[in-house]
């Protein structure tokens, strides 16, 4: 691909010279950058792209056309294209950012996020940052096939969040462990870490679980990590023993054995055939 490397305080990967106005979906550039440290895209508290963010470490808070939100740990954050903007923090605000352009682009925080909060606790959003980065490496030499599957996963990020935002207004109560689940597949996460954060019973929570999606919520979570695990094998080059520690699994050979049962073959087994 031939991309442009920048190191401004963080890692900063620069797309911007594969910028086409007839794409409907365009990622300009992925960065890890320290407070104060803003792309060229920003100038003079203006956006000229989509920002999408995520907080890293450190606390401060983001101002987006007037509305101020509070950043923390594991707040996610979107600045409209052309919105007027302003961050500031305590010194150690870190964040993950991709900008994007493109009508498709604008169009999906349009529809999910119509008139806002663009600033939320999102759980474990840090797939879609991580997962942008890995398929940039798999598909480092080819931009095309990079940005398609960037916006597919761009599209299902976005679907889950606007699910999970009306979700937490209706108070169900099973899907929201299911997002809970959904967003830390990455996590170690027992179902009392569940009911306190909802402030349930784990009683009540296996209950209401099973009566909306007929299992378990720990066997749903079993499962969703075996889920992750096949991206993994799909999209990377981690060793299976990466990938098992990744995912808090007690052992290789116990993740080995949870993915066979779960999907007929080995981890290995599954890598090879999707590769042949």
């Amino acid at each position: 691909m031939d991309v442009k490397k920048i190191n401004l305080g963080g890692s900063v990967t620069d797309y911007r010279k594969y910028y086409d106005p007839a794409r409907p979906f365009f990622i300009a550039e992925t960065a890890c950058r320290a407070e104060g440290d803003d792309s060229p895209a920003f100038r003079n508290g203006v956006a000229r792209l989509l920002a999408v963010g995520l907080v890293l470490d450190g606390k401060g808070s983001i101002e987006i056309n007037g509305s101020r939100y509070e950043l923390k740990k594991d707040t996610l954050f979107f600045i409209p294209k052309n919105s007027r903007f302003r961050i500031s923090g305590d010194g150690s605000l870190f964040t993950d950012r991709i900008l994007l352009d493109g009508e498709m682009a604008h169009k999906l925080v349009e529809w999910y996020l119509p008139s806002g909060p663009y600033a939320m606790q999102a759980g474990n959003a840090a797939y879609l940052f991580s997962g942008i980065r890995d398929l940039a490496e798999t598909y480092a030499d080819n931009y095309d096939e990079f940005l398609k599957y960037a916006t597919l996963l761009f599209c299902s990020f976005m679907t889950d969040l606007n699910f999970r935002l009306t979700s937490a207004d209706s108070g169900d109560v099973a899907h929201m462990v299911k997002l809970i689940i959904d967003y830390s597949s990455e996590e170690k996460l027992s179902i009392k870490d569940i009911a306190d954060r909802l402030h349930y019973s784990v009683n009540y929570v296996i209950r209401a679980f099973r009566k909306e999606f007929g299992c378990t919520p720990a066997k749903y979570y079993a499962k969703r990590k075996i889920d992750v695990a096949m991206l993994f094998l799909r999209t990377g080059d981690a060793s299976i023993g990466e990938i098992s520690d990744r995912l808090h699994f007690v052992d290789q050979h116990y993740f080995s054995k949870a993915f066979k049962r779960e999907t007929g073959s080995t981890p290995s087994e599954y890598r090879d055939s999707f590769r042949s």
